[in-house]
């Protein structure tokens, strides 16, 4: 069973925000491509999880912690009766090939080396483990989810996954004891509950309210929408893709609320931050989905 959801990461939700709102530097396009890339393979993964593990296994998904000043992500915790199961998931494309330990693209780019990634991961993970009582043996893989990519010269490694083995992984898995105890459930309350946020990141730009495009944004392709002739719709001018006012304006709040943090949730703001709703929209649809603080021109929303 996912006992959690697999969220974006702040600099994700962030990026994600801005990129229709303003021209991004290219580092910060590169790094949001590369997270919208990374998000897709982990989301594969998930549905590999549902289609091949059993309902009794724990899956803990996108986990974030700090140790001893470094911080480090996990992509997917797998719990068994007998092990905890690391998945570092790459969503890597075309061909690539190691020399001298070293990775490179064709082209002869050189890449971070990911199964130097990965070890560090498991050593940070074993001293956060050593916090918590548990003989569960640990394992840790590297699992290449895009079937377009091609490793030359890999290493024989059992705990190197290339896409022709995903599947053969994945049954492996399946035959594992699977019949999981209250110390299970610590266990993974214990990871779940020793989390910390991601960091900004340094290709995270500048982005002051008055430099940004207003708007509600399409949930499709991101362009912008407005009022449609149907009753309580938006209509994207791109895509023409329509979607109710409701679902599209908390979209938009949740936006607003990740590039201004310390900014408050209020009808003024939202209204100039949506553009095309009136006051009266902005302030019924806060009203029916947040909790608020304070009276009249002073009134707050929590989100």
């Amino acid at each position: 069973m996912m006992l959690n959801e697999r969220l974006k990461s702040t600099n994700h939700q962030v990026l994600a925000a801005l990129s229709p709102r303003m021209t991004l530097p290219k580092d910060s396009y590169i790094y949001f491509n590369n997270l919208k890339k990374g998000y897709e393979g982990e989301c594969k993964f998930d549905e590999l999880c549902e289609k091949y593990l059993p309902p009794e296994w724990f899956v803990l998904r996108n986990l974030h912690y700090t140790l001893k000043g470094t911080d480090f992500q996990i992509d997917s915790i797998l719990i068994s009766q007998y092990n905890l199961i690391l998945v570092d998931i790459k969503n890597f494309e075309n061909d690539y090939y190691i020399k001298d330990g070293n990775w490179y693209t064709l082209s002869q780019h050189q890449i971070s080396n990911p199964i130097a990634q990965k070890e560090r991961i498991a050593i940070l993970f074993q001293d956060l483990l050593n916090h918590f009582s548990s003989n569960l043996l640990v394992e840790t893989y590297l699992l290449f989810i895009n079937p377009a990519f091609t490793l030359y010269q890999a290493p024989i490694d059992s705990s190197l996954i290339l896409p022709t083995q995903i599947n053969r992984f994945m049954k492996t898995l399946n035959e594992k004891p699977i019949k999981l105890s209250e110390s299970h459930h610590k266990l993974a309350e214990f990871l779940l509950s020793n989390q910390t946020s991601d960091k900004k990141h340094k290709c995270i730009p500048e982005h002051r309210y008055d430099m940004l495009k207003k708007g509600i944004t399409c949930e499709v392709c991101n362009n912008f929408m407005k009022l449609s002739s149907k009753r309580s719709y938006l209509k994207c001018t791109s895509c023409g893709c329509e979607e109710k006012v409701e679902k599209a304006f908390i979209r938009n709040v949740l936006q607003y609320r990740v590039l201004f943090p310390e900014k408050a949730i209020t009808t003024n703001n939202l209204v100039d931050w949506c553009e095309v709703l009136s006051d009266r929209t902005v302030s019924g649809l806060l009203r029916s989905n947040y909790k608020f603080i304070g009276h009249g021109k002073s009134v707050q929303y929590l989100v």
